[in-house]
């Protein structure tokens, strides 16, 4: 594929020196040794970091070019991809061969398909590091020399694009961008720091574009997208006005399966520094921030959960409402009562009132109870007599506690924020034990019964408002980093020592 060579301008006007769009204050780069230990500041990393973008005008000249370039690299590609496309089809649909013997013909064809330009989500290539700058010197004379590549990724082949940084004049730009994200959100220090970068382990900083993330799919479900050797991810929001970030669990509770997994998987000096992650103790929240104009949301993968911000409020059912006054310790004795009273009472108010029972059901219940008690279990009653409807915070909130509300939304809510999604790659099966056909994983300790009861930051009245969106033409766009440790020597060597 050729396009013509992007505008000399563009190439000339990066400069890796220059302070524009820097903040004041960046995090300083300093020698091994000299500040926090690598535990003390993963620690204080895992809590996830909302900031103002260190190189806004760099992003800002990248989105221009990339969607300047991506429609006329589509429009090259779109013959050779149809072609492709009508072979695909014409193969699955072709009798007297088994799917299993039409795979290895249906994956070259795969490979060789030039990738949708204007899908969603697009791989731009690795930035592979051998060592950590040490000095500012250091790291300018790397956003200088280094190079984009494509290397191993988890992005399916329709989202291949490593030739669009150099296509669109890009990739001196990405690297610089990506680079000054890392030193802002305090991870190049802990790499020096750690020492993980060496001899066993090298850096593979995977690039990644969303033109467009939408907010349906992943809304309120709790995941990690990675597979097990990340150490950070960050996104970088293309956004003119603030909005609301990934919603997060801290220090969630561990999955064996995961956990056998990132053992082999990680490097030990990380394993380690995990370890003072998992002293935190249980979460109690399910947060959130508010991402600044053109901001950064930073985190540690293996320190939290998190899932695209759902805007709403959590929801439940009438039924489960039921069960769980029912079963609630404090709860389930009124709950009890009132429901024998319920079913043999006239309505309160209303005209039906005097044409029923001759008792309304507050008449009815203990004269010892106070009249808020009486009418909080009678709207309790009305709404659990509907066990479809859908109930929420805002239904609830003169009826329940706030943190009985919580309780309810953490073990009978929706089945996303109530449960982590981890992919089949993340995952490895304790000799002798089972596979879970599914990646759904319960909010709770081995040990523990119930989920652990999380109430949501972003039920709070100044981010409920907020969008999720304000991006250009109203989309939800940013580009995403993950920072994957990777082996040089054979895994087993690697994490000799």
């Amino acid at each position: 594929m050729h396009l013509e060579s992007p505008d000399q301008e563009r190439k000339a006007a990066h400069d890796p020196s220059s302070t524009e769009g820097v903040p004041q204050t960046p995090v300083p780069l300093g020698v091994r040794g000299s500040g926090p230990s690598s535990r003390t500041l993963l620690q204080a990393l895992a809590q996830p970091k909302a900031f103002e973008g260190p190189r806004v005008p760099v992003q800002e000249r990248i989105v221009e070019a990339l969607e300047t370039t991506l429609p006329l690299l589509d429009s090259e590609a779109k013959p050779r991809r149809d072609e492709i496309d009508g072979k695909i089809r014409e193969l699955r649909l072709a009798p007297g061969r088994s799917a299993q013997e039409k795979a290895p013909e249906l994956a070259e064809l795969e490979a060789a398909r030039p990738p949708d330009y204007l899908r969603g989500l697009l791989y731009l290539g690795s930035i592979v590091l051998t060592e950590v700058p040490a000095t500012e010197e250091d790291l300018v004379r790397l956003i200088s020399t280094a190079t984009m590549e494509a290397t191993d990724n988890s992005q399916g082949s329709r989202a291949q694009a490593p030739d669009l940084p150099r296509a669109s004049g890009t990739e001196r730009d990405i690297i610089d961008n990506t680079l000054r994200t890392m030193e802002a959100a305090g991870q190049l220090e802990y790499l020096r720091e750690s020492g993980i970068v060496g001899p066993a382990w090298k850096l593979v900083v995977e690039v990644h574009y969303y033109s467009d993330r939408g907010t349906i799919s992943t809304a309120g479900s709790l995941h990690k997208d990675t597979e097990g050797q990340t150490l950070f991810v960050n996104l970088n929001y293309i956004n003119s006005e603030p909005i609301m970030g990934p919603e997060y669990v801290v220090n969630p509770p561990t999955v064996a399966e995961h956990e056998e997994h990132i053992g082999n998987s990680l490097p030990k000096p990380f394993l380690s520094d995990l370890g003072g992650v998992r002293e935190l103790g249980d979460p109690t929240t399910i947060g959130t921030t508010e991402v600044p104009v053109n901001g950064v949301v930073s985190f540690v993968d293996e320190a939290v959960h998190h899932a695209t911000p759902l805007t709403g409020h959590r929801t439940t059912t009438a039924a489960k409402l039921q069960t769980y006054l029912r079963g609630d310790p404090t709860l389930g004795g009124d709950c009890r009562l009132a429901e024998d009273v319920w079913g043999n009472s006239r309505p309160t108010d209303g005209f039906l009132s005097w044409f029923t029972s001759p008792k309304s059901f507050r008449d009815q219940l203990p004269s010892s109870w106070e009249p808020d008690r009486k009418a909080r279990w009678e709207t309790l009653m009305d709404l659990c007599s509907r066990p479809t409807e859908e109930v929420s915070r805002p239904v609830l909130k003169d009826c329940l506690e706030s943190g009985q509300i919580d309780e309810l939304m953490s073990r009978y809510g929706p089945e996303g924020l109530n449960s982590v999604n981890i992919p089949h790659q993340a995952r490895t099966v304790p000799q002798g034990a089972e596979k879970k056909p599914t990646g759904r994983y319960p909010l709770r300790r081995p040990e523990a019964e119930q989920n652990l009861t999380l109430s949501r930051r972003a039920s709070s009245p100044d981010l409920l408002g907020k969008s999720v969106l304000g991006g250009v033409g109203g989309k939800r766009s940013f580009f995403r980093t993950w920072v994957r440790a990777v082996p040089v020597k054979p895994q087993s060597e690697a994490n000799a020592k």
